[in-house]
């Protein structure tokens, strides 16, 4: 099966310059060749027009939590949802983050997950590339304080200790997960959760990294404080999550390790505009506000120490709804990030993140042809991505999933058994 995309701009996710007028040629889903629009279109090739418009890689968010609907209250839904219920909530989830550009998504839930994965991968329904990560929780850590203290828990709902963390990692990857994830502080959510408390100590974290990268797979830590970062990054994460108040000292040591991070800044940056909306500004807005300040300083010194920032949202339908992933490019500039360098936090920067960066994150011979038709140019308003008018055609393996340019105004899913 041959394709031809005719872009009027391309952005390849690279990081070179955009370059008028030219011709994706794609093959079995992989672009064969990139040449000038003059280039003799192949017989029988299905041709798509866009050279009228801009093309830019498929859009990736490495951190997100797709089984939730939008509620109001996170506690009640996770205590209440059968897990394969959350499931078809995610597959909703993941179409209206496929809608908004996004061909590539790293869910931080759990290994429930892994079905919709498959199912999306055998094509039995349409959804951008999932990422799926087991989480190792600890007892009276981040995720352990979202239940209620007189919830029953499960005999592995968590892993305390060297051995049981061990033991809890193996059981995910048998399972199918694509990445481990472990709390090295505590959060901002839950009743007595707050980001300078200790999650899982140093020995325990690098058990989970021994165990993960031992079988293959890749190491997510959630930490907010600079200890946490630090810890993380010595244990041998390969992604550290948020790291809202991760110093200089922290982040010269991430540099220096070659680890990936994210700021999750538009979890708390849409929560604030919210209550701001309504009105009703709870107690601990200055908290949220706060974060954001010293998430937005965190990422400022990132760039200054040339650590590695991949673009994710948090996204999880409390805050950040899905298909709103595009704000996080808005706050990265905000933080100092040229247009350029923020697209490429979701794109180039956030494939290597997931490990991913020969298949997917940039428009190159012999890669996936996950790419995505835009009105305007995002370099030049980089804020033009959050509005999904803009976002005409998005393409993943070559295959056309969403069209909003054969009948404008509509957004529908293009597919076929």
């Amino acid at each position: 099966m041959i394709s031809v995309i005719k872009a009027g701009l391309l952005i390849d996710g690279t990081g070179s310059p955009p370059v008028r007028d030219t011709t994706l040629i794609v093959e079995n889903g992989r672009i064969k060749e990139i040449a000038h629009n003059t280039a003799a279109i192949p017989p029988g090739a299905t041709v798509y027009d866009a050279s009228a418009y801009n093309v830019i890689p498929g859009l990736i968010d490495i951190h997100t939590h797709l089984g939730y609907p939008s509620v109001s209250s996170l506690v009640l839904f996770r205590v209440g949802t059968p897990p394969t219920l959350a499931v078809l909530y995610a597959a909703q989830s993941a179409q209206a983050s496929l809608a908004a550009g996004f061909t590539t998504l790293r869910t931080m839930g759990g290994p429930e997950f892994v079905s919709l994965r498959q199912a999306i991968d055998q094509s039995l329904l349409p959804g951008p590339r999932l990422v799926i990560a087991g989480i190792v929780a600890m007892s009276g850590g981040h995720t352990d304080r979202l239940y209620p203290p007189n919830y029953s828990r499960g005999s592995d709902h968590t892993a305390d200790g060297v051995d049981e963390i061990c033991q809890r990692v193996r059981q995910f990857v048998r399972n199918g997960v694509d990445v481990i994830k472990v709390e090295a502080t505590g959060g901002m959510i839950a009743d007595g959760d707050t980001p300078d408390i200790q999650g899982y100590s140093f020995q325990e974290l690098v058990a989970a990294a021994e165990a993960a990268h031992g079988l293959g797979k890749r190491l997510a830590v959630h930490a907010h404080s600079a200890e946490g970062v630090r810890n993380a990054a010595e244990a041998g994460a390969d992604t550290i999550e948020h790291c809202t108040w991760a110093d200089e000292q922290a982040l010269d040591l991430v540099a220096r390790k070659n680890v990936f991070i994210t700021a999750t800044c538009s979890i708390v940056e849409d929560s604030i505009r919210r209550f701001e909306q309504a009105s009703q500004l709870p107690p601990d807005i200055d908290r949220r506000r706060a974060a954001l300040e010293g998430k937005l300083r965190m990422l400022a010194n990132a760039r200054k120490l040339g650590v590695k920032v991949a673009l994710g949202t948090d996204a999880c339908g409390v805050s950040v709804h899905h298909g709103q992933n595009a704000l996080e490019f808005e706050l990265l500039c905000r933080a100092g990030f040229t247009p350029m360098e923020s697209l490429l936090a979701g794109t180039r920067v956030a494939a290597e993140a997931l490990g991913l960066g020969d298949q997917v994150g940039t428009l190159e011979v012999g890669k996936q042809a996950d790419l995505v038709v835009t009105r305007s140019n995002p370099l030049q308003d980089i804020t033009s991505l959050q509005n999904q008018s803009n976002v005409l055609q998005v393409f993943k393996g070559g295959q056309l999933l969403v069209d909003r340019l054969s009948e404008p105004g509509k957004a529908w899913l293009r597919w076929s058994m």
